[in-house]
């Protein structure tokens, strides 16, 4: 008996040590769903900038007044300021239309039409992406001054 429980109890002591890992399948994306991938990675790199570019906005609308305000107007620095505003304007509201004119869903598409859809819109967001982070950039850099 006492061999039997010995025995059991060595067996479970090995089984119980195994270390092995487990064999990870690799899953193979279609091409939709890798397209759709680089798609979103453009919307979140867009969007994690979205509430500086707001910030950086806000700053420079904030010193244009001051400086007008204060009667000491520097034209070439507001003029440097108003067009990293606009610029900052300009890639907020690019984000905002990229978002509203894309159809996640893609309803009533075929394969070929969703893959030149995403194409386009990848393309789309990762100008968009670009652009606030030339906008944030520059704002950056002046808003140092």
């Amino acid at each position: 008996m006492k061999k039997i429980i010995v025995g059991i109890s060595s067996l479970l002591l090995l089984t119980a040590c195994n270390n092995e890992q487990p064999v990870a399948v690799k899953v193979t994306k279609s091409p939709i769903d890798s397209l759709m991938d680089l798609v979103m990675h453009g919307h979140d790199e867009g969007m994690g900038k979205v509430g500086r570019v707001e910030k950086a906005a806000q700053a420079f609308s904030h010193r244009i007044d001051s400086i007008k305000q204060s009667g000491k107007a520097n034209q070439q620095l507001i003029s440097s300021w108003q067009n990293a505003k606009k610029n900052l304007d300009l890639a907020d509201s690019s984000m905002n239309k990229w978002m509203d004119s894309f159809d996640m869903d893609m309803e009533g598409m075929d394969s070929t039409a969703k893959i030149k859809y995403l194409q386009f819109h990848e393309k789309w967001v990762t100008d968009v992406a670009d652009s606030l982070k030339t906008a944030l950039n520059t704002a950056d850099s002046l808003l140092k001054k």
